[in-house]
């Protein structure tokens, strides 16, 4: 999002209005994070020490870096010249600089930059260079971020920050307003700055085959109703979907909704009292339990599929090397068989687990009934080719050789040798 006067002075008047704690709450640590700290940790409160926030990422060089922000909701100016706010800002800043900070690892570390904020436009430079003559800071780098520029950030790195203070319909209006302005003809005509349209005459003739300037000029419109492409909105979701694309539709002065809102809500209601009617509760129930049942026997097929691949793996394991089925060339050709049918059967196991899985309170949509049917025969087509091919592996003539030698293995694994007895 691009940032205009006019929308950062709004931004700015909604930021002072908000306090402290939540100007850092709300505004700071998702901005921060869209900035790209990996962790940003709100520390105010009367023990902060001097750090309302601590940051970490890695630089450049994949070091840790660790910087603390003070967050004062003050003036400046005012603090600079009033002396005793200026001096606790000082004070704060240095109980920042001057302690270490605990990390994950157990290690405590002193912060690399110190940060300064404050929702109010101030001179960023002048506060900079007066902590700089502060005996306490001198050498710090304390940096120092206004209002302007906090709503400079927020315009730019994390719009729905702007979107949830000043509402979609100032925003969206503001940035269409950018769109609007004769910048390309300016540019073509090397004039700099900004002027009328009126202020200038252009005669203008083209043609796409046929087709001249005068008879594209004429042509008529069609002004039939355009209907977009429908989506799902879950219930979950609707609020929030319905705030936007209503906010949408004073702005841009068009309909998203085929219906009224209240027609869509009303609809809604009725069809979701049928469904949860006391008739259908038993069987919302008996699909939830059957659901649960299903999901217990997939994971039980998908340990038999990983326990037969890891014996047939085991019969034909070229001196311990980890290895698959599929990916050996010098195998019987029944082996390589079942080794795909059993990448296949545990792809069928994890599409089906993957269409059966949601929220407890929720079934099988109506939408969903047909890919979980085309999943359940291709689950039911896979167990069918697996059982095929195992029964052509067993039918090798060194199947029982091999079987009977790794058995053999296995309890020599599994018996006590005389030394430990």
């Amino acid at each position: 999002m691009r940032a205009t006067s006019e929308l950062v002075e709004q931004l700015i008047g909604c930021l002072v209005q908000i306090p402290e704690n939540l100007f850092s709450k709300d505004v700071l640590v998702p901005l921060l994070k869209a900035l790209g700290f990996s962790h940003v940790e709100f520390h105010g409160g009367p023990y902060e020490g001097g750090k309302d926030l601590i940051l970490r990422r890695e630089d450049e060089f994949g070091e840790p870096e660790l910087s603390v922000v003070q967050v004062k909701k003050v003036k400046m100016s005012a603090a600079i010249h009033g002396g005793q706010s200026y001096a606790e800002i000082v004070t704060q800043l240095v109980q920042a600089a001057t302690k270490r900070v605990p990390s994950l690892d157990g290690t405590a570390r002193f912060p690399n930059k110190l940060l300064f904020v404050t929702p109010y436009v101030a001179d960023t430079r002048a506060i900079e260079q007066g902590f700089e003559h502060a005996e306490a800071l001198r050498g710090r780098g304390v940096r120092v971020y206004d209002g302007a520029k906090i709503a400079e950030l927020v315009l730019a790195r994390a719009p729905q920050i702007a979107e949830r203070l000043l509402g979609l319909e100032v925003v969206i209006p503001q940035q269409i307003n950018q769109l609007l302005s004769n910048a390309p003809l300016l540019s073509a005509l090397g004039q700099r700055g900004d002027r009328d349209f009126e202020n200038f005459y252009c005669d203008l003739q083209f043609g796409v085959g046929r087709v001249n300037t005068s008879l594209f000029l004429q042509i008529q419109p069609d002004h039939k109703e355009i209907v977009l492409r429908l989506f799902r909105v879950e219930p979950a979701q609707w609020l929030d979907a319905k705030e936007k694309l209503y906010g949408l539709e004073r702005v841009l002065k068009s309909r998203f909704a085929l219906e009224e809102w209240a027609q869509i809500e009303e609809r809604f209601r009725a069809k979701d009292a049928k469904f949860h009617a006391a008739e259908n509760e038993a069987t919302i129930s008996q699909i939830k339990t059957l659901t649960e049942q299903t999901k217990v026997k997939l994971q039980q097929l998908a340990e038999c599929v990983a326990l037969v691949q890891e014996h047939i793996e085991a019969l034909y394991e070229p001196e311990g090397a980890i290895w698959k089925i599929t990916e050996r060339d010098d195998l019987p050709a029944p082996v390589v068989a079942a080794g795909r049918d059993l990448d296949l059967l545990d792809d069928a196991i994890q599409a089906v687990v993957g269409l059966i899985t949601g929220p407890s309170d929720t079934v099988i949509g109506a939408n969903e009934v047909a890919p979980l049917e085309a999943a359940a025969l291709q689950l039911v087509g896979g167990t069918s080719n697996l059982k095929s091919s195992l029964e052509g592996v067993h039918q090798l003539p060194d199947m029982k050789e091999r079987w009977s030698r790794r058995s053999t293995d296995r309890r020599k694994a599994l018996t006590p040798s005389a030394s430990t007895t």
